[in-house]
This record gives C-alpha cells, structure tokens and sequence, in this order.
C-alpha cells in the first residue's frame, strides 16, 4: 500500500452520509479514519465486483449453452415421438388388413 500523505480538504457531505460513516467501524474511530476505510473498501471492492461479473458472465453463458442442448434434446424427442405414432398408425392398419385378408382367404376357403 501506497504511503499516506496529509492532505487537508474540506467537503460538504449531505447528514445522511454523515451518519452513514459515523456508523462504520471501528466504533471508536476518527471520521478521518472511517472515511478512508470506506474508499479504500469501495476501492478494493471494485476488482472483486469485476471478478464476480466475470464469473457471472461465464456461469451465464454455460447455462445457456445448457438450455440450448436441452432444447434440441427435446425437439429430438418431439420428432421421435412424431415417428413413433406414425410408425405405430401405419403398423395397426397394417394389421388390420392382414385381419381383413385372412377372414377373405378363410371365407373363400369355404
């Protein structure tokens, strides 16, 4: 970490930003030391934000390529159930007619 320097500023903060830094630790602590303890968490905070957004973005993209799979799996299924009731169709007219030539075969038999 970068040696501090002493810079004197003077800054307006609205009372609800007051208050809000008052409130973080150490509850003993100086303003001075509270606000810089928040910068420099706001700070740090961004590259884990940027990690977290990259993870997230990689997590996204993998469940996508998750749901595309799933999606083409069940338009296969479709499709195969699509031919398997076809396939089940045409074999009972199938049997149908063997039915209906072996009762003419029977009849002519006669």
């Amino acid at each position: 970490m970068k040696r501090s320097s002493n810079i004197s500023k003077s800054v307006r903060l609205p009372e609800h930003l007051v208050a809000f830094i008052d409130r973080q630790p150490p509850k003993d602590g100086d303003f001075t030391s509270k606000l810089v303890g928040l910068l420099n968490e706001c700070s740090q905070g961004e590259e884990k934000r940027k990690e977290n957004i990259a993870y997230y973005d990689a997590l996204i993209k993998r469940r996508q390529t998750e749901v595309t799979a799933y999606n083409d799996l069940l338009s296969n299924i479709r499709r195969f159930r699509q031919v398997s009731t076809s396939t089940e169709h045409l074999l009972s007219d199938l049997l149908e007619a063997l039915r209906k030539l072996e009762t003419a075969r029977q009849e002519n038999d006669k």
